[in-house]
């Protein structure tokens, strides 16, 4: 039985200090990325670059009862089979020569981050979409700090619009999941835990405190297709708002780690 699942998410985040996305200076201003149509936005490639990086973070120190950190012991069979899907032929695979190579991107296309991000040997399954929103922005004061004397530099006051705190943002995340509890599955049930309970930063000066958003536990909607089941010919993957019931967050991450 095809036990892949395919996702979309409706995340909702809250900032919870000021928030700056550089989208070019003028003058003395810093001003935050914008649309030429005047809304605020947020690049899918800078929400995958944040993911990205508490998940590299959570698969070095994560303990869970597969701990995402050991090797995994190496199935002939399974060798195989994955370079082959990597695209390595009979003649390379048996090369002796070509052993450690083999090995390393063996393990690159089994690492949980890569799975979900993408690397050298294999496409991410998880896919962010653009933020685009309207909301009032804040100017604040900034200061250049002069690194040799590490004192306030002169003449190098400048200002800062921000998206305030209390903002609220909507991301769009589309994935595919092999199987609930593998380590591509924990891992990502472990980040979006993070990114409820802790949060995550975004954006500039985040060293000065900016950019700190937090899921919004409450309002996160997700939609989950089975391949096994869908019987629709399509239709429930064309239009999952319609035919699914959505999970909350709870209950979406205590779906994926089941196994």
């Amino acid at each position: 039985m095809d036990s892949r699942i395919k996702f979309v998410g409706l995340l909702e985040l809250e900032a919870e200090t000021p928030l700056l996305i550089v989208g070019g200076r003028f003058g003395n201003l810093l001003r935050t990325l914008r649309l030429p149509s005047g809304e605020l936005l947020i690049p899918s490639s800078t929400w995958k670059g944040v993911f990205r990086r508490l998940a590299e973070t959570l698969a070095s120190t994560l303990q869970t009862e597969k701990n995402l950190a050991s090797t995994p012991s190496v199935d002939p069979e399974h060798f195989r089979e994955t370079l082959k899907r990597i695209g390595y032929s009979e003649e390379e695979i048996n090369a002796e020569e070509l052993r450690d190579e083999l090995l390393k991107k063996y393990f690159e296309y089994h690492d949980p981050v890569g799975k979900l991000f993408g690397n050298q040997v294999r496409a991410g399954s998880l896919r962010f979409l653009d933020t685009v929103f309207k909301t009032d922005t804040i100017i604040k004061a900034g200061i250049g700090i002069d690194r040799e004397t590490d004192t306030v530099a002169e003449n190098a006051l400048y200002m800062l619009e921000a998206i305030p705190p209390g903002s609220r943002l909507r991301l769009i995340v589309i994935g595919e999941l092999d199987a609930p509890g593998d380590l591509a599955s924990t891992l990502l049930a472990g980040m979006l835990e993070y990114a409820a309970d802790l949060g995550v930063s975004i954006g500039a000066r985040k060293s000065v405190g900016y950019g700190l958003l937090r899921l919004v536990e409450e309002k996160c909607r997700f939609y989950i297709i089975k391949y096994a089941e869908d019987t629709t010919h399509g239709e429930v993957l064309a239009n999952p708002f319609e035919k699914l019931k959505p999970l909350g967050l709870k209950e979406f991450v205590q779906h994926i780690t089941r196994g």
